[in-house]
């Protein structure tokens, strides 16, 4: 089964995917990362995005190792320390729309499951807290099978 992680509108994430199988009744964890690049500290691309400054750099197309950036959109990578939000270690994603032509920053990947076996997703997000009011925009993170085209996880944060 191939599955497809989806994030939209938000202002900074990591995605994490961790396997649970189930053994024998108890669950063991595998802290197998399912997604390449979950915490976008792999930038071989960093400053030669579409716009770029010493503190960001907005990448397109498959820029950001892992992802695949939808067309019409740019990911906006944040490196530490400089004046824009990083959530942890050198890189975050910002998300919110500074990417290219007004738009949020949808992306991608494509990871293998297993049928019959539980799968954690884990992820960090934050809002960039000085902004006021702060923003109302939702994180949207969605799971989708691709091989039916089902939602298997649909997420709104704020």
């Amino acid at each position: 089964m191939k599955n497809k992680i989806s994030q939209f509108p938000a202002l900074g994430i990591a995605a994490v995917a961790l396997l649970a199988a189930q053994l024998s009744g108890s669950f063991a964890q595998s802290t197998s990362n399912l997604l390449v690049n979950g915490d976008f500290e792999s930038e071989p691309n960093w400053g030669g995005g579409v716009s770029h400054d010493g503190g960001y750099t907005a990448l397109t197309g498959s820029q950001v190792p892992g992802w695949t950036i939808e067309p019409g959109h740019a990911v906006t990578i944040h490196i530490a320390p400089d004046s824009y939000l990083v959530i942890s270690n050198s890189f975050s994603a910002n998300t919110d729309g500074e990417g290219g032509d007004g738009h949020n920053a949808n992306l991608y990947q494509d990871f293998s499951s297993a049928a019959d076996v539980s799968y954690a997703l884990n992820f960090d997000w934050q809002s960039w807290g000085h902004i006021d009011p702060p923003t109302t925009n939702a994180l949207k993170i969605s799971v989708t099978d691709t091989v039916t085209s089902n939602a298997l996880f649909v997420g709104f944060y704020y």
